[in-house]
């Protein structure tokens, strides 16, 4: 009798666990992709007062002081990451510079396609925060 709890138990709540850890990584990374954006409204502030709106600028802002901007926001996601709090970060595949503006779940099943791409800003558009949450 038991043993038939227990198998109808692992046969139910493995899945929902298993659903649970799909569920949290994609919340992180939605998480991230709203700290960064944050972040880059921040960076467009400072931007603006030190009127740095061109196609190429630099401003000093989050530890940096020469991060450099497009149209007054940052110009790769690699310049974001240090904008926001590393605890943040933890788990996840950073930009680097063959992939500066893609940041990856490292721990997702597929984490090609568990992502954040970063667009930068264009002379008549704003950034983009492309997500890729499939392979979550």
């Amino acid at each position: 009798m038991v043993m038939v709890i227990l198998g109808i138990l692992a046969a139910v709540a493995l899945p929902r666990m298993l659903g649970m850890s799909n569920q949290a990584r994609v919340a992180v990374m939605r998480n991230v992709a709203a700290a960064i954006e944050s972040a880059n409204t921040k960076i467009y502030s400072v931007a603006s007062v030190n009127y740095q709106l061109g196609a190429s600028g630099s401003i000093n802002a989050c530890g940096n002081a020469a991060l450099p901007t497009v149209y007054g926001y940052a110009a790769t996601a690699l310049d974001l990451v240090g904008c926001v709090s590393p605890s943040m970060l933890t788990g996840l595949a950073l930009p680097s510079a063959g992939a500066a503006n893609v940041i990856a779940h490292a721990a997702a099943a597929d984490p090609a396609n568990c992502r954040i791409t970063y667009v930068p800003a264009g002379s008549a558009t704003a950034p983009q925060y492309q997500l890729l949450l499939g392979g979550c």
